[in-house]
């Protein structure tokens, strides 16, 4: 009995998340949810609803149409009357909180009002995140004012879990925040859509829906679709027929350069997507210091990744520098950010910087204790050690032939010592140095 409880709560979950018209107030919002706004010139009430999380939009399968059932057709004739003549309407969300990769602080969803039913509409143009944190704060204001006053009066039918009727002159209205040109007071361009002065059987009011995550060097924003708001006053949303169901992973790999004394090698990173992508696909890139230090190891690098429809691997480059004397490997890390129409699988890899040549070996002494060699040296990180040996009758075959004196021996950036016991007294010597794989 319990597990069947279980599921009829998820079931339900289920359906309120799809959009549901709600129960009984205050109204709900939580972070990433989209709210539709509406008003009218001369109105005393404007309509509020949540018509669910981000999510539902820009992951809803190409084509695809659903019905937005979170407010009724009986709020907007209370609020309207009928016909819904020159009804302003707009859809936004925002993110405002730091720590997802995909969706960064100052992502927005916003629409944009077609003139024209059949033609799409510009997309909006992405700007840095300090840009759009204004439209990001209006957009939430939105939606916190709205939750706010629905707090403050009793439910009922013009107040419920997913829509409220808020007075037009409140400071807690939409209109107080959606601005007299509806753009937010600071956007690109308006944001809310006009019904017709007669809005009548045949006539769609249509707009176009763009994800728009922050970035200094722009572009367009994402298009994920279009709502539609007929004049019964029901609304429908159909998912863009060119968008992917699951974006695109974006992955990049470690990579390992070896760079020759004072010189310079680049290295080169591989990112690649999971799938390829009708849409352009875009992440910025840039390098951070781990034991590499900018300017002394390898050259500051960033900047963003385009990869055009069809393509699935773009390299980035980032020079290395050699240094005048040998010196440890070292690492630093390429970190990927901001994808737009994809998401990020791996945010970032490892560079290790090597030097082309092994150091000279300095042996500082060779003593010999009872029937034992000891060879005395300084060692280096990454580098193992092998003693070999001959005879005086041996100088003349290659040294990989000459026999093993002593176990191998890792480098560790001490002084450390390889012995080898024997009772000859012209035996031969060489430490033989390596990188260890």
């Amino acid at each position: 009995m319990r597990k069947h409880v279980v599921q009829v709560c998820l079931a339900l979950g289920l359906v309120m998340a799809a959009g549901e018209s709600g129960l009984a107030g205050p109204l709900n919002h939580t972070p990433r949810d989209l709210m539709l706004g509406f008003r009218q010139t001369g109105a005393t009430l404007n309509v509020e609803a949540n018509i669910g999380h981000a999510s539902l939009y820009y992951n809803a399968a190409p084509g695809t149409s659903f019905p937005i059932t979170t407010f009724t057709t009986a709020q907007l004739a209370t609020a309207f009357g009928s016909p819904l003549g020159n009804v302003m309407w707009s859809v936004s969300g925002g993110v405002n909180t730091v720590g997802d990769v995909n969706y960064p602080k100052n992502t927005m969803w916003v629409t944009a009002p077609r003139a024209d039913v059949a033609v799409q509409t510009p997309p909006w143009n992405r700007a840095s995140g300090s840009s759009q944190a204004n439209t990001v704060s209006g957009i939430l204001s939105i939606a916190g004012q709205a939750v706010a006053y629905s707090s403050s009066i009793a439910p009922g039918d013009n107040n419920t879990s997913t829509a409220v009727l808020v007075p037009d002159g409140s400071p807690q209205s939409y209109n107080s925040f959606i601005g007299a040109g509806g753009d937010l007071d600071s956007f690109q361009g308006p944001i809310e859509n006009t019904t017709s002065p007669n809005f009548d059987t045949g006539e769609i009011s249509r707009s176009d829906l763009y994800e728009i995550k922050p970035d200094a060097a722009g572009g367009p924003g994402r298009y994920l679709g279009y709502f539609d708001l007929f004049p019964d006053g029901t609304m429908t949303f159909t998912a863009a027929g060119g968008s992917t169901l699951t974006p695109p992973g974006i992955s990049i790999a470690n990579t390992t350069v070896q760079v020759a004394t004072n010189g310079v090698s680049n290295a080169v990173f591989t990112v690649t997507l999971s799938a390829s992508s009708t849409s352009p696909v875009t992440v910025n890139y840039t390098t951070q210091d781990g034991t590499a230090v900018a300017g002394t190891d390898y050259t500051t690098t960033s900047g963003t990744l385009n990869f055009l429809a069809g393509q699935t691997s773009l390299t980035v480059s980032v020079p290395a520098l050699g240094r005048p004397t040998f010196k440890n490997s070292v690492s630093f890390t390429l970190a990927l950010s901001n994808p737009s129409n994809g998401t990020l699988t791996t945010s970032q890899a490892t560079g290790t910087i090597v030097d082309a040549f092994l150091p000279l070996l300095s042996v500082q002494r060779i003593t010999r204790t009872g029937g034992a060699a000891v060879i005395t040296f300084p060692t280096f990180n990454g580098l193992n050690y092998t003693l070999r040996y001959t005879n005086l009758a041996g100088l003349r075959s290659p040294i990989s032939s000459w026999p093993v004196a002593a176990e191998t021996i890792n480098g560790s950036g001490l002084t450390l010592t390889l012995t080898n016991s024997t009772t000859e007294s012209n035996r031969v010597y060489v430490v033989q140095t390596s990188r260890i794989p």
